[in-house]
């Protein structure tokens, strides 16, 4: 984990992002508001029985829990956020195929540093990359990290020059850079034109904007400046079931949930 300098007040390190399975803290500093962030992978197995089929599951978990994590942090600096709390993950076992989904709520938190924008280059392995095609996948990140920031209204505000942080001596504290650099950039590595699917798994619509979709008791950023409205205490629970013929893909999965959310 890359440990950086705190956003605020520029003395103390904190991690570059944070994953927790708890609820945020009351007095949490966030900029903004919320969002439910979730990741689907899957993988086919072999219809074995017995220590085979546990051998089979055993084996391939690690990866999973790999592209698991790649992807939902990839998700989370797409969002244009460096949290997530009330993360779970569900493991579930079929007969031929092994899947994980993992579900949190994602913020910004202002001590935190700013997530970089993920970059996409041609893999070692892509013979003749086709430059138009990697432009175009970056052009396309790059769009939604806009679109998401606006959305949630991460856009810092101007500070003004004379909010300055000031040590227990009265002298201000030094400026620290706090930008990254190619060690902490997140890059994204594409080894043939089919890998254009790893960048679409991380466009996501935006829900509307008088939603706030959340995993935890508490929603990020409701009766804030950006989002005043007040969430409704007598909540009623209701239940939509929806039925489809579904392929084992990754990507599929975020489409069907902005389905029923429509």
């Amino acid at each position: 984990m890359n440990m950086k300098y705190c956003s605020t007040c520029k003395r103390y390190k904190v991690p570059h992002i944070l994953l927790s399975s708890l609820e945020p803290m009351e007095k949490l500093t966030i900029r903004g508001t919320g969002t439910l962030l979730q990741t689907f992978v899957c993988r086919n197995k072999r219809e074995l029985k017995g220590e085979m089929n546990a051998k089979e599951i055993s084996d391939g978990l690690p990866f999973l829990e790999y592209e698991l994590h790649s992807q939902l942090l990839n998700k989370l600096r797409v969002k244009g956020m460096n949290a997530i709390f009330g993360l779970k993950i569900q493991v579930c076992l079929g007969e031929r195929v092994v899947s994980l989904h993992a579900t949190g709520t994602a913020m910004y938190i202002t001590c935190l540093p700013e997530p970089p924008l993920p970059l996409v280059k041609a893999g070692k392995s892509w013979a003749h990359p086709d430059q138009q095609q990697v432009l175009r996948a970056q052009k396309l990140l790059n769009d939604a990290v806009v679109n998401n920031r606006q959305h949630y209204h991460l856009v810092q505000k101007e500070v003004e020059s004379e909010n300055i942080s000031y040590s227990s001596s009265g002298k201000p504290l030094p400026d620290i850079n706090l930008s990254y650099g190619n060690r902490d950039t997140c890059i994204l590595e594409m080894d043939d034109a089919e890998d254009l699917d790893v960048v679409t798994q991380l466009l996501e619509p935006t829900p509307p904007g008088s939603f706030l979709l959340s995993n935890t008791d508490v929603l990020p950023g409701a009766g804030s400046e950006v989002f005043p409205m007040e969430p409704v205490c007598n909540l009623q629970m209701f239940t939509q079931v929806w039925r489809s013929k579904a392929h084992y893909t990754n990507g599929n999965f975020d489409k069907q949930l902005q389905r029923m959310l429509q």
